[in-house]
């Protein structure tokens, strides 16, 4: 199935990277790298393999403890919405 990325996952996914960077070390973005490219291939196949969401057609994998991607799951395609920071309030996940 296609996989595409809303503006903000992209946005949110570099932000990530840049701060395990940062924070942390080169390796661990790897890691968190290779764990999203995990994900998205097992939602490609399975897109119904991970939690719903209280949002219509949204469901969600944590991706580490504090990041969770959310997607939506359209005719042939996934679309990737946000990497959304779990420590943030649940009002904040508005997707477009």
């Amino acid at each position: 199935m296609k996989i595409t990325w809303s503006p903000e996952a992209q946005q949110e996914y570099w932000e990530n990277i840049q701060y395990l960077v940062d924070e942390f070390s080169v390796e661990v973005a790897q890691e968190f790298i290779h764990t999203v490219e995990q994900y998205i291939q097992t939602i490609s196949k399975n897109p119904k393999a991970f939690q719903k969401t209280g949002f219509k057609n949204i469901r969600s994998v944590p991706i580490v403890p504090k990041i969770s991607l959310y997607y939506r799951e359209h005719k042939n395609e996934i679309e990737l919405l946000r990497f959304f920071n779990n420590l943030q309030h649940p009002n904040q996940r508005n997707f477009k």
